[in-house]
């Protein structure tokens, strides 16, 4: 059998994969459990949710048409 060294980068990316695994679980636990209060609350809040997103959409699309435009 051969033993090999694990560096200092494989440990801190086998913490960073466990640590984000562990949170994606939660993440889906909470959804699942809280489903009928996150469509509620997205019911209630529809009209102030496209006014915050609807900005941040024309954004992105402007700068990625002016960077289009740039190398034409």
């Amino acid at each position: 059998m051969d033993y090999s060294i694990m560096g200092a980068w494989d440990i801190i990316k086998r913490f960073l994969i466990g640590w984000t695994a562990a949170f994606g679980i939660l993440v889906l636990i909470s959804c699942v459990k809280h489903w009928d209060f996150i469509i509620a609350s997205l019911a209630n809040q529809a009209l102030a949710l496209f006014n915050a997103v609807m900005p941040l959409i024309l954004i992105v699309y402007v700068l990625f048409y002016l960077i289009r435009s740039v190398f034409r």
